[in-house]
């Protein structure tokens, strides 16, 4: 995993939103969506939830083992 899969399972941790993370690493809302797919594929349980204000957060249920293919 690269550095900034790894700065954003941090963020995550952290609660910082979607747009809050794109401010900070300096790339697109779009860019950290599919860097959480990504994430996702990897067997990272991360649900988003949506607020009133338009901010989206992520929490991290648990890591799941995926078997290799």
């Amino acid at each position: 995993m690269n550095e900034t899969n790894e700065l954003i399972l941090k963020y995550i941790s952290e609660d910082k939103s979607l747009q809050d993370m794109s401010k900070i690493l300096n790339f697109s809302s779009r860019q950290i969506f599919q860097r959480v797919k990504y994430l996702k594929s990897l067997g990272y349980n991360l649900q988003e939830k949506y607020y009133s204000d338009g901010a989206i957060k992520y929490k991290l249920k648990r890591r799941l083992i995926l078997p290799n293919n």
